[in-house]
């Protein structure tokens, strides 16, 4: 209570917010990490495994973030606190311990919290014309737009999640190979040459200003706008039961990439119209690859739902990480001939269930 009253007005402080002061090292480290070929050798091989089978790779992936992040904030604070070694190291390990149990232990609750966040922060990023409104007299409702982000995101992550985990992990997937891709083609291009290629971004550029750049083309609502066209991709796949809308829903998720290049390409910046074309590609077959995980699952009605959760309660809208759809066709056909095997209820799909 003390550190909090004595900090106080570090904490109205936007520029100095924990939030804020945690985020900032966090892209000094990655700035001046000295061996930026580590940085990209990593985006690559986790946007390769996205991009194989996004779904399954999804509890590991935010694991693994999750607990990165609060073994940096717990050295982060225990470099402000002057610890020695052996306590940050002690201190490290148990944030990281800690962390890992505690996703693991309540996996589905986490999702919750992570896509409240998400859809906050996307709806934050696209939401000037929300603040425009709140400062002509209307109070209150920037934050009433937040808030509405934040049931969506939440909403996604939980009852939608794995559907759209089926466009996302492309998504992601592509953009982090490309991401990796650049920086390795940066790196290697300042090793044998001096001269800038116009189609590469600055010899020894950091890997998070490439992506940096490579993803905010469109301002800071991008996040925002790229997650719109995943989850419109989802639900073109799935209009209709019959058809099977692969094309459709591939040109859907990569649509903002395109706009991204073509914004690129007025604004001079032709190593970004060349990242986002290479984006477009793997992003594209990536999905229509993972998209077939879907061809066994049919929409649900809104009554559905609403009776499963009036039954289950808040049971129905589980995540359901111990069966998921498998890409391997013999894992699928044992499943199916597996009398005690749980197909798939509303946990985890929401809208959708095996036909």
């Amino acid at each position: 209570m003390q550190y909090l009253c004595e900090e106080q007005d570090h904490l109205t402080d936007a520029a100095k917010s924990p939030v804020t002061v945690y985020l900032r090292s966090l892209r000094k480290g990655f700035s001046e990490y000295r061996h930026q070929a580590i940085i990209a050798a990593v985006s690559l091989a986790v946007g390769a495994l996205c991009s194989w089978d996004g779904p399954r790779v999804w509890q590991a992936l935010f694991t693994a973030t999750m607990v990165a992040a609060a073994t940096s904030l717990a050295r982060i604070e225990s470099e402000a606190w002057n610890f020695d070694m052996v306590s940050e190291l002690l201190l490290m390990f148990q944030a990281a311990f800690a962390t890992g149990v505690a996703i693991q232990s309540g996996f589905d609750g986490f999702q919750v919290l992570f896509g409240t966040v998400v859809g906050f922060l996307g709806c934050y990023g696209i939401g000037g014309w929300a603040r425009q409104v709140d400062e002509w007299g209307v109070h209150g409702f920037a934050l009433l737009w937040y808030t509405v982000g934040a049931m969506l995101g939440a909403l996604v992550l939980t009852i939608w999640q794995r559907p759209v985990l089926v466009t996302l992990g492309p998504l992601l997937g592509g953009y982090l190979v490309t991401a990796g891709l650049e920086s390795m083609a940066c790196l290697t291009a300042g090793a044998v040459s001096k001269k800038q290629i116009a189609v590469l971004p600055t010899f020894h550029e950091p890997w998070i200003h490439i992506a940096r750049d490579l993803l905010f083309v469109l301002g800071p609502g991008a996040c925002a706008f790229h997650g719109a066209c995943a989850v419109l991709a989802t639900v073109v796949y799935r209009a209709t039961v019959e058809d099977d809308r692969r094309i459709p829903a591939v040109c859907c998720i990569v649509a903002c990439i395109v706009v991204a290049a073509i914004v690129a390409a007025f604004q001079g910046k032709w190593w970004v119209v060349c990242a986002s074309l290479l984006w477009v590609v793997i992003t594209g077959l990536a999905t229509y690859r993972q998209l077939s995980l879907l061809l066994d699952w049919v929409p649900r009605t809104f009554r559905e739902v609403v009776d499963e959760f009036s039954t289950n309660g808040f049971a129905s809208i589980r995540s359901g990480y111990d069966h998921l759809p498998s890409n391997n066709r013999k894992d699928n056909e044992v499943g199916e001939s597996n009398p005690f095997a749980s197909t798939i209820s509303a946990s985890g799909l929401g809208f959708f269930r095996r036909s």
